[in-house]
């Protein structure tokens, strides 16, 4: 089941850094326990993929390891940035 959750807060996305997604907390309450360390997420806005490494229940965020196509998972429209209102779809 693929899913597509809205981040809420820009990030940094720089190559080969990790990147923090930001849920609204009613998203979250709804998704993040279904979500599991290794599934795959996919920046709509570029087609860049990565894992999710790490899941914080109380602060409503995932971090997402890129793996492709550049190792990196930043936004088209805002380079070296994940940035706010981006979609995200996780493959659960």
């Amino acid at each position: 089941m693929a899913v597509v959750l809205s981040n809420t807060k820009s990030s940094q996305a720089l190559r080969g850094q990790d990147v923090r997604v930001t849920l609204a907390s009613d998203v979250a309450i709804a998704y993040l326990p279904l979500m599991t360390k290794g599934d795959v997420c996919t920046n709509l806005n570029g087609s860049r993929t990565g894992l999710i490494n790490k899941i914080d229940l109380d602060n409503v965020y995932f971090t997402i390891t890129p793996i492709q196509p550049n190792k990196s998972f930043e936004s088209d429209s805002t380079p070296g940035f994940l940035s706010a209102t981006q979609t995200i779809s996780i493959d659960l």
